[in-house]
């Protein structure tokens, strides 16, 4: 808000619309809860008049409230009153079950493959909580899906914008990249079908990346840019997008840091195990070896990324006694396994202070 109109250029404005759309889970979350308060709601179909709240940003925000009642199955529908500055809200009749079911139904539309993750989360809610508690928890947790999805979604948006203009090298390079983000080449369906699976099943993502060489690269870049902007924190499609820059041998740090966030994510957010982590990062070395061996070191520091320096991945010691292994990787390994020890000596100190 505090961008003089003058000063603005494109990249300020979506800047601004970003943060203006996007203002916060504590505001929102905020917004849900003096909203659930207005309407009173006990689980009864009703239909209820509630006030617009404060200026632009808070209409926002009490709207964006009424919808994330909808995609829990509370609100069924609403009417926007400019003259009495109103909403005309229909509260549905629902239960703890029916809100759970709407919840769930949201997840399989937003983020198919986060569907064990998210109802984990719901059977592990009180079974005791009234209606409105259930209201509010579901809301913050569709809340908290939107901010992993549209709102990085747009972020990743920028980002391959900001990409386009620094890492190409002239007109031909920029005209290629946006043909490659536009082309519905053999990739594309492939990786669709994938990606509507309810689970990630990181052996097919690997069988599709193995056979690429470096005349796949743009075709890879592009498709996984694309769809990473529908799902800007899926494991298999940020391994893609670090694959395109390795077999590109393009940007080492935008090969490391998708791969920390393939890994990040996949921990965080889609129940993997340390068994799938360990292969993404087998999977990995695998294939840098293959095209731009200097990026093993960098498979490692997407490891530290993601964790920190504590975790330690299974096979770490394997390759770190392996003939295979680089100078920077060892180095690298060597800095962690340091690391970890001095760790353990501070907390044996610390024990017999």
């Amino acid at each position: 808000n505090s961008f003089e109109a003058n000063g603005r250029d494109d990249v300020l404005n979506q800047l601004w619309f970003h943060f203006n759309t996007f203002q916060g889970k504590a505001a929102e979350g905020e917004a849900i809860q003096d909203l659930l308060a207005d309407l009173s709601w006990t689980g009864e179909g009703i239909f209820v008049d509630v006030p617009f709240r404060g200026s632009d940003g808070g209409l926002d925000l009490r709207e964006r409230a009424i919808l994330r009642l909808h995609q829990v199955g509370v609100v069924s529908d609403y009417l926007k009153e400019w003259g009495s500055r109103q909403f005309k809200v229909t509260l549905a009749r629902a239960t703890l079950e029916d809100m759970n079911e709407a919840f769930m139904g949201f997840v399989v539309r937003t983020q198919p493959a986060r569907v064990e993750d998210r109802r984990i989360a719901v059977e592990s809610l009180d079974s005791e909580q009234t209606s409105t508690e259930r209201a509010q928890t579901l809301a913050v947790l569709a809340m908290d899906l939107v901010y992993d999805t549209v709102e990085k979604s747009r972020r990743r948006a920028l980002r391959e914008m900001r990409l386009l203009a620094t890492e190409s090298a002239g007109d031909t390079d920029i005209r290629k990249r946006i043909e490659d983000y536009f082309r519905e080449g053999e990739l594309a369906p492939v990786l669709e079908e994938l990606l509507e699976a309810t689970s990630v099943e990181l052996a097919k993502w690997f069988a599709v990346l193995r056979p690429l060489s470096a005349m796949d690269e743009g075709e890879l870049r592009g498709t996984s840019a694309r769809f990473l902007e529908s799902y800007p924190d899926h494991p298999g499609l940020l391994i893609c997008r670090a694959h395109a820059e390795l077999i590109g041998q393009n940007s080492g740090h935008e090969y490391m840091d998708n791969m920390a966030r393939s890994l990040s994510s996949g921990a965080e957010s889609y129940t993997m195990s340390d068994s799938d982590l360990t292969s993404i990062v087998s999977f990995a070395l695998e294939l840098a070896s293959i095209h731009w061996e200097d990026m093993r070191a960098m498979v490692w520091v997407a490891w530290e990324a993601a964790f920190g320096g504590v975790r330690e991945c299974a096979i770490e010691d394997e390759v770190f006694r392996s003939k295979g292994i680089t100078g920077d990787e060892a180095t690298v390994l060597l800095k962690r396994r340091v690391n970890r020890v001095s760790v353990e000596v501070g907390s044996y100190r610390d024990k017999w202070r």
